[in-house]
């Protein structure tokens, strides 16, 4: 096996962030990133893949699954359960759900017009209203809800006619729909799907209290259990929950779109993905699996004081860094964070309130993105298994964020220190406040180049009451920072 892991990782017209996630979470492991263009694709017999290769094929395009195909070999960690399993497509995923006893909504394949059929099937399906659903569309395009046989008629009538063929399915009332997203034999992460106003059908919540690592057992099992029913070690389960705790198993799809639980939940999936494909490498190649980390305050003292500038107080540990950067990286990044349309390309999760402009930028969306988390890592000297992105803020006059300390945890991770850095003098107000610290309260005034950093837990893995922090209403203009979030095991 290569002393470098390598990931390959096929495309075609994938959101730009599953890839951006992707090869952040390669770059933080110290996994080579390789893309391949499917439509591109030269088929040469020496770019099949050795024995120790890792693989994964975000698109879903007949030509991506292709160049999966071709390059694919034994001894290649992917998200197939066996060897065979990477030619082969199950056409009907719902019937090998029934035969291997899994509760699926009655449905039927309608291929037919026949107005007599589709009374019967209406019955059995339990009458009206009942769901006319088509494969190959996702954010709930190809779900309709037909509430009479007039209705469900010239829908049919139409879509065979249009050479569609439709699912016909029991409508189940009162049920929570929930996303469960399994790697390998555990559902990693779980989140409810909200229905949408005067609609039938949900959406992706954005509420990170909706998401969960926790994920309930019985969904849980149904998720591993229906993943691996179709020969995968990943894949995204929609279940339906009903009021009465019954579970209805929609579909599992795969590949499955997972930036989703990172940019709302922030639950690291595509970090998650990696390793398990390492491990499932080591596996194959007969190497002892990884050990497990031990938790960070087990085995490293306070930050690199030597380095991290001046002290401010005794408790929590923070310090202050003039001119982090240089004066021309910090008029390249204004230039960037200026550029709206720029920054809302780079992020799916931009919102705006009392606490600012603000969304998930990803180390990879510009070279000198990526330096500055790298260059804050060293400094700090903290790796940051959740490290693939920065969060971009920009407060406006009036605008402020209240006193909170930044202590999560996340699937056996937890949020330890943090480091802003500010890219405008801001002020008056703006300051970043510590009201607890010891000896005395600590402000931070926000100044072009300055970075703040700090642990929010001591030594010995307690959270630090001295760490509570809030950012005071700017009185004018504006105060624009980017911050990252080190999340450590423990």
């Amino acid at each position: 096996m290569h002393t470098t892991m390598r990931l390959h990782c096929i495309n075609d017209n994938v959101p730009q962030q599953t890839v951006a996630l992707l090869r952040a979470a390669a770059a933080a492991r110290g996994i080579e990133f390789i893309e391949y263009h499917a439509p591109a694709f030269d088929y040469r017999p020496e770019r099949v893949l050795g024995a120790g290769e890792l693989l994964y094929r975000p698109a879903v395009s007949l030509a991506a699954q292709r160049v999966e195909q071709f390059l694919y070999a034994p001894g290649v960690a992917s998200f197939y359960a066996h060897d065979a399993a990477v030619l082969q497509h199950c056409s009907n995923p719902l019937l090998a759900f029934q035969r291997a006893g899994l509760p699926v909504p009655r449905h039927f394949h309608c291929h037919s017009a026949d107005r007599e059929l589709l009374r019967d099937w209406a019955e059995r399906l339990g009458g009206f209203p009942l769901i006319v659903k088509f494969a190959g569309f996702s954010g709930g395009k190809g779900v309709l809800r037909a509430d009479s046989l007039p209705a469900l008629f010239s829908l049919v009538d139409f879509a065979l006619t249009t050479g569609k063929v439709p699912m016909l399915m029991s409508y189940v009332d009162e049920a929570e729909h929930w996303r469960v997203v399994v790697i390998g034999q555990q559902a990693a992460v779980a989140y409810r799907n909200p229905l949408d106003v005067d609609d039938f059908r949900s959406y992706g919540s954005v509420a990170a209290d909706d998401f969960t690592t926790a994920v309930d057992a019985d969904m849980a099992e149904l998720a591993v259990d229906a993943v691996a029913t179709l020969g995968l070690e990943f894949g995204g389960v929609d279940i339906l929950r009903h009021a009465s705790g019954r579970l209805y198993l929609l579909e599992a799809n795969f590949p499955c779109y997972h930036p989703h639980a990172e940019e709302h939940g922030g639950i690291p999936v595509s970090g998650m993905m990696l390793d398990y494909l390492c491990d499932k490498a080591r596996r194959l190649q007969g190497i002892a699996p990884r050990e497990a980390p031990a938790p960070w305050h087990a085995s490293r003292g306070p930050l690199r004081r030597g380095d991290c500038g001046q002290r401010l107080g005794d408790a929590p540990e923070l310090y202050v860094l003039d001119d982090f950067v240089t004066g021309d990286e910090l008029q390249q990044l204004r230039t960037l964070l200026d550029d709206a349309a720029w920054l809302r390309a780079q992020s799916s999760q931009f919102k705006a309130d009392f606490t600012g402009e603000s969304c998930e930028l990803p180390v990879a969306a510009h070279p000198l993105v990526g330096a500055l988390a790298t260059r804050a890592q060293s400094l700090l000297g903290l790796d940051n298994h959740m490290g693939q992105t920065l969060r971009y803020r920009r407060y406006r006059g009036g605008e402020h964020h209240p006193l909170h300390s930044d202590d999560y945890r996340v699937g056996g991770l937890r949020l330890v220190a943090t480091a802003i850095l500010y890219l405008n003098d801001a002020g008056p107000g703006g300051e970043t406040h510590f009201p607890q610290a010891q000896p005395a309260a600590v402000s931070v005034t926000p100044r072009a180049g300055r970075l703040a950093c700090w642990l929010s837990v001591t030594g010995e893995g307690a959270q630090d009451a001295a760490a509570l922090h809030e950012s005071l209403a700017l009185q004018a203009g504006e105060k624009i920072t980017l911050t990252q979030f080190f999340y450590l095991p423990g």
